[in-house]
């Protein structure tokens, strides 16, 4: 499996256009493969309790004060603020679509 040799001018695809058996290139990234390990392994190694207790000690550093302990707790909790308001994004569309100022009575 695997040693017998490659016909001639072999590109590693078959005549559909997906990997043949042979290309060494299908088997995917390597460093992937080994991150995705470490995650796997991480991931078993958190339980439910763990993630409380990490949390309520994020919660306890936040209130105490730490400025990075409040804003990882606040962008886990209620998301990453937007960056810019609906306000701005409507008057940016208003603008491109040359709707400026038709309606302002000021």
């Amino acid at each position: 499996m695997g040693t017998e040799p490659l016909p001639t001018g072999f590109i590693g695809r078959d005549g559909t256009g997906r990997f043949a058996r042979g290309n060494r290139l299908a088997r995917g990234n390597p460093n992937n493969r080994r991150a995705q390990q470490i995650r796997n392994s991480i991931i078993e190694a958190i339980s439910p309790e763990g993630m409380a207790a990490a949390a309520k000690k994020l919660l306890a550093q936040a209130q105490g004060g730490d400025r990075a302990a409040f804003a990882e707790l606040a962008d886990r909790a209620c998301g990453k603020p937007v960056p810019s308001s609906v306000e701005e994004r409507v008057s940016r569309i208003e603008d491109r679509l040359g709707l400026t100022g038709a309606d302002d009575d000021d």
